[in-house]
């Protein structure tokens, strides 16, 4: 099943979204249209309740491409502001995203890549020791 299924069978009042067009228009080098999908993603993930599939993940990715986008921009402190953002959404299925951490330990942001390391770990170390 796909993302887009899914959000239109559990919220078929929602526009569907794709949870990953933020990092296409990355790709394409498109600055503007990356950070209105990234708002916009952030928007579909708040605006329904937290049992609907993947919206976190949904909110994690929106600021890791608000985060790369500032970086690109330049500034290296907003991009990791929004990495711990993106590490404060919960249920992120335990994936990091090591392009943006890398980059931001390259800009000298180590403690902020650490903060969200040790996040998203935790989550994926539910099984017991």
């Amino acid at each position: 099943m796909t993302y887009q299924f899914l959000r239109e069978r559990d919220s078929p009042e929602l526009e569907p979204i794709d949870p990953l067009k933020g990092h296409y228009l990355l790709r394409e080098g498109d600055e503007h249209g990356d950070l209105a999908a990234a708002d916009e993603m952030i928007r579909a993930a708040e605006t329904v309740d937290g049992d609907h599939w993947n919206d976190d993940d949904l909110l994690h990715n929106a600021h890791i491409v608000r985060g790369t986008i500032f970086l690109r921009r330049g500034d290296a402190q907003a991009a990791a502001g929004e990495l711990l953002v993106a590490a404060e959404s919960p249920d992120t299925a335990g994936r990091p995203d090591v392009e943006l951490a890398l980059a931001l330990v390259t800009a000298g942001q180590d403690d902020a890549v650490l903060t969200y390391l040790r996040a998203i770990a935790s989550r994926g170390s539910s099984e017991p020791d």
